[in-house]
């Protein structure tokens, strides 16, 4: 018995023989397999390019939300900020910390600690103590663990500045003063390949974000 071959009863109630598959019938399913493939890939490279956003802009997030608690727990100390000289072509500030020792009474403040803030493009942000060297405020910035498929992730400060105390309107100069406020951005961009009629070219997808710090100088009357 000859399996690719079976017999039926047609509309006109002659038995006929059917041969299986014709080549339009091949065709056309190779057709929709191939479209079906198609945009099975396209979505997989969709969700590959939103997980390397989120990735970036959660790694941007944690940086900024940790060194923006870091300075407002040093405002809460501090007794004054200023503008420092720039660095790395971008700006740079101080802030001055008393060091206090209540054994003595008369005399609490037993000296001023000076914290030098300044950034590197593409290293992050430093702070140096005093006349010391900086030191990185994170070490794990820019991120170096994470690959994708050779792709080179760039994290690049363009923005890093204190524009000096708020300038609000009807409020005395000793609120206003103490009033500290800092910005800064970074920069997410990573080269890719996207294929266009001419074959594939080199793009270079980029995003920025900027930060806003603002904080109270608790013991900035006590330096007046």
């Amino acid at each position: 018995m000859n399996r690719g071959k079976r017999n039926r009863l047609g509309r006109t109630g002659k038995w006929r023989r059917d041969e299986g598959f014709t080549f339009v019938e091949a065709t056309l399913s190779m057709v929709m397999l191939s479209i079906l493939f198609l945009g099975f890939t396209v979505s997989l490279l969709a969700v590959r390019e939103w997980m390397n956003r989120h990735w970036a802009i959660r790694v941007m997030d944690q940086y900024a939300h940790d060194f923006m608690s870091h300075l407002d727990s040093q405002f809460r100390r501090a007794l004054a900020i200023e503008q420092a000289p720039p660095r790395y072509g971008l700006g740079s500030f101080r802030v001055k910390i008393a060091n206090y020792n209540f054994t003595n009474l008369q005399e609490p403040v037993q000296g001023i600690s000076s914290f030098v803030y300044y950034t590197n493009p593409n290293q992050g942000i430093y702070i140096g103590v005093n006349n010391g060297g900086g030191q990185k405020f994170d070490d794990r910035f820019p991120p170096e663990g994470y690959s994708d498929l050779n792709d080179r992730h760039q994290f690049i400060f363009t923005e890093f500045t204190y524009p000096g105390p708020y300038t609000e309107l009807n409020r005395e100069s000793y609120f206003r003063e103490p009033m500290a406020q800092v910005r800064f951005s970074i920069r997410y961009q990573r080269p890719r390949k996207v294929m266009v009629n001419g074959g594939l070219v080199n793009r270079t997808f980029a995003m920025t974000k900027q930060y806003r710090m603002a904080g109270f100088l608790k013991n900035y009357l006590d330096s007046q």
